[in-house]
């Protein structure tokens, strides 16, 4: 672990890191068009990702559960979770985010770009921790997050600082491909003009 204040220095190569952010527990499986009878487990992995780039580091979820929400024990703990619609959801937890992040020489401030597979609850959990990444988001998403009657298995407090944070909604999985370290002048003009697009 680097000491504070101190920016971790960019690898050769590109790592992939993946953080365990929890276990969801389903009882519902109807929701996925499964029967109880064709599925062993109900479960569900709760994940984040950092892609640490020599150009860049991309962070890909961030949880279920914010980590200002609950006390890292040293032992599972389970957190109930009440969603809009008067949906309810456990989540077991272990560790948080940010400690993960912690481990492997990272803060939320050393992060270049916050990608989110999409906006429900279970991916955005610790999404205001990166606004100060590039939020590389597809536009339909972004204005669906902040519309006035936001889609009702989401968190917005989670997200709500994303709203004027940098970021880019135009062609955003070309710019997590080739943004973290383009190799021409064409490829660095083209990504200034896709990040100013949504600004």
């Amino acid at each position: 672990m680097l000491s504070a204040g101190v920016n971790p220095p960019l690898p050769q190569s590109v790592r992939l890191y993946v953080f365990d952010c929890g276990t969801l527990h389903i009882d519902d499986l109807g929701r996925f068009r499964f029967t109880a009878e064709e599925v062993a487990a109900s479960d569900l992995s709760v994940t984040a990702f950092l892609i640490s780039h020599p150009h860049g580091t991309l962070i890909w979820d961030t949880g279920a559960v914010p980590d200002t929400d609950w006390e890292s024990t040293g032992a599972a703990v389970t957190h109930h979770l009440v969603l809009p619609g008067a949906q309810e959801r456990d989540v077991t937890l272990r560790r948080r985010l940010v400690a993960q992040l912690a481990e492997v020489g990272y803060s939320p401030a050393d992060i270049t770009y916050l990608a989110l597979s999409h906006y429900h609850y279970d991916h955005t959990a610790n999404a205001n921790d990166f606004a100060g990444a590039t939020w590389l988001v597809r536009r339909v998403e972004h204005d669906a997050m902040f519309s006035e009657k936001p889609p009702g298995v989401t968190q917005p407090a989670t997200f709500a600082v994303l709203r004027d944070s940098r970021r880019s909604c135009s062609r955003a999985m070309i710019m997590m491909c080739s943004a973290m370290g383009p190799s021409s002048s064409s490829q660095r003009s083209a990504t200034r003009r896709v990040t100013r697009s949504c600004m």
